[in-house]
């Protein structure tokens, strides 16, 4: 298992938000609130995020969605360690999530 450092998670988080056009509008130790043009007025979406991340990342504890505006806002405990094998998967099972929704991340 690859162990991910703080720079390397930096890096990654950066290439993440360019892919899913997200936005940190403010961020605290244990919460952050993010915007994306593809959750704008996309509820379903939005929906189909907030259940995959609370069942299947244990480190998320609440989400809170506002489709209206297209934000999420994540509380969250972060670990010592962060797997990369973890960030790989995230990833395509979000991937998955917005192809189901119809959203084309290649526009």
């Amino acid at each position: 298992m690859q162990l991910l450092s703080l720079f390397e998670l930096k890096r990654e988080g950066k290439r993440l938000k360019r892919k899913y056009r997200i936005e940190v509008l403010s961020v605290t130790k244990e919460r952050v609130r993010l915007q994306s043009p593809y959750w704008h007025n996309n509820a379903a979406l939005l929906e189909d995020i907030k259940r995959y991340l609370l069942q299947d990342v244990p480190e998320i504890k609440e989400i809170r969605l506002t489709p209206l505006i297209g934000t999420v806002t994540l509380y969250f405990s972060i670990p010592k360690e962060f797997p990369f094998e973890t960030l790989q998967f995230l990833e395509q099972q979000l991937e998955n999530i917005y192809a189901q929704n119809g959203v084309n991340l290649n526009e």
